[in-house]
């Protein structure tokens, strides 16, 4: 056959669905599957400016504890 046509059932609760499919050109013949949904990574914005050296004494100071 150069085209079939597919009589397609299924569900889809979130990104996973999947389905059976029977065509009338081939009896008997059971398609089963399932798709998955597949989405680009979000990527991180491009910095713009300069990261400025770790300099530990800026870190806030803790509190002096008596002995």
């Amino acid at each position: 056959y150069d085209e079939l046509t597919l009589d397609i059932e299924g569900t889809c609760p979130g990104k996973v669905a999947t389905y059976t499919a029977t065509a009338g050109q081939a009896q008997g013949v059971v398609l089963q599957g399932t798709l998955i949904l597949a989405e680009q990574p979000v990527t991180a914005p491009e910095r713009t400016g300069k990261v400025p050296p770790f300099d530990p004494g800026r870190l806030p100071k803790l509190p002096k504890r008596s002995r």
